[in-house]
């Protein structure tokens, strides 16, 4: 039975297709994909809205959202605008609104075959969210989110491809305008780890809080004498070794306590005299 009541639909929505051509309407249904930013690996979350509906509203919608699957990754298409169709229409509630994803093409059918106007699509605005995310790897770059014809037959053995969104209200078709959305991705922040650091951030800085001052030197001094209770950090050992001969000892403290006292100045690092 379900599966016979989303079949008429798709059938209806095919035979309204047909006709598109000799509809006219005061204004097109408007259907547009919203737009998002994201970096590789993010999620994104975009709405897919409706605008310039007949003052009935509509009671059948289908349409595709395509989109690069090696790029984007759509996890879900769910509706926004639940008009109350899917309980009114009880076991047959669940096909209502269906979804379903081709890998290039994320399919959206919204069908009721109640006549009270009342459980039909007439509220302007958001229709469906998107979610997804992007793929991990992607470069800066953008991708479109197409609102575009769901790729078929126009009808069963019609010999003919689908070139029509669909808008029915009880069985009259409305021709639509489709905008596209776009999903910004931008360029993953590249980070230095502090655990292998390769520079100097200051001369002296053995504890690494920015400053060179008699703690340093006392720091210095009891890593030199092997004190087991500390150890210098990896950026901390780089900061100590003054004289760069990739050794902390007592020639290190030394030198930084030049430095506390103003004897040497960081232009004179690393210090060989």
């Amino acid at each position: 039975m379900k599966k016979m009541k989303l079949i008429s639909g798709l059938m209806a929505m095919a035979m309204a297709a047909m006709s598109l051509t000799s509809v006219v309407s005061a204004a097109d249904v408007a259907i547009s994909a919203g737009n998002a930013t994201a970096k590789p690996g993010d999620s994104f979350k975009v709405d897919v809205s409706l605008a310039s509906l007949p003052s009935g509203g509509v009671n059948s919608i289908e349409f595709a959202i395509g989109y690069d699957s090696s790029v984007l990754n759509i996890s879900k298409v769910s509706l926004t605008n639940d008009t109350g169709a899917a309980s009114k229409e009880g076991d047959l509630g669940d096909t209502v609104f269906t979804t379903y994803d081709t890998g290039s093409q994320y399919i959206v059918l919204f069908s009721t075959g109640l006549e009270e106007a009342n459980y039909w699509v007439s509220k302007e605005g958001a229709f469906v969210t998107v979610e997804g995310t992007v793929a991990s790897g992607t470069k800066a770059t953008s991708s479109t989110l197409s609102i575009e014809p769901v790729t078929r037959s126009e009808y069963p053995e019609s010999g003919k491809n689908n070139s029509a969104i669909v808008c029915e209200a009880a069985g009259t078709a409305t021709s639509c305008k489709a905008t596209n959305g776009t999903i910004t991705i931008q360029q993953q922040e590249e980070t230095t780890s502090n655990n292998n650091p390769s520079t100097v951030s200051k001369w002296g800085d053995a504890d690494c809080n920015g400053e060179v001052d008699i703690s340093d030197v006392i720091f210095v001094s009891r890593v030199a004498a092997e004190d087991k209770e500390l150890s210098l950090s990896a950026q901390g050992k780089l900061n100590s070794d003054c004289n760069a001969d990739s050794k902390i000892n007592g020639a290190d403290s030394v030198i930084i306590l030049q430095l506390v006292a103003k004897l040497l100045n960081e232009s004179q690092m690393p210090y060989k005299g």
